[in-house]
């Protein structure tokens, strides 16, 4: 019997390891390698950083936290569009960047584009600035 019981803590401790382990993936090195290889998202803070208006309301240097990817409401995507919500704060304030991309339909390499990027103030939620927009 305390061969099984022994089995069953070692089964147990290896578990908990692997969903440690799991947890560390998801939750840091999916986002990190997002944030170092993701062309659309390096494009979409790169116009935010650009912005007169951004700068002006969150002050320099504006940093971006983790995206919340469990969270299917500010991160998901449809048919045609899939969009992200990035927290970013300056010295002066803080909000939402949130940035669609869609799949350049005209080009034969299928690249993806930012076709909008929005900031929404946390001390103002009911205020979004546009910061890029791309008419069809």
């Amino acid at each position: 019997m305390s061969k099984m019981k022994n089995s069953f803590i070692k089964a147990t401790i290896w578990g908990i390891a692997g969903l440690g382990t799991l947890e560390l993936f998801t939750s840091y090195l999916i986002p990190a390698g997002i944030r170092l290889y993701s062309s659309c998202y390096q494009e979409a803070m790169q116009c935010l950083r650009d912005h007169p208006e951004a700068v002006k309301v969150l002050g320099e240097p504006i940093t971006e936290g983790r995206i919340d990817y469990s969270n299917t409401i500010e991160n998901n995507a449809d048919t045609n569009m899939t969009w992200f919500t990035v927290p970013v704060s300056g010295p002066k304030s803080r909000g939402k960047m949130r940035y669609w991309i869609d799949s350049d339909a005209e080009s034969s390499n299928k690249m993806f584009r930012v076709v909008r990027i929005e900031l929404q103030f946390s001390n103002s939620p009911d205020k979004i600035l546009l910061i890029k927009r791309v008419m069809e």
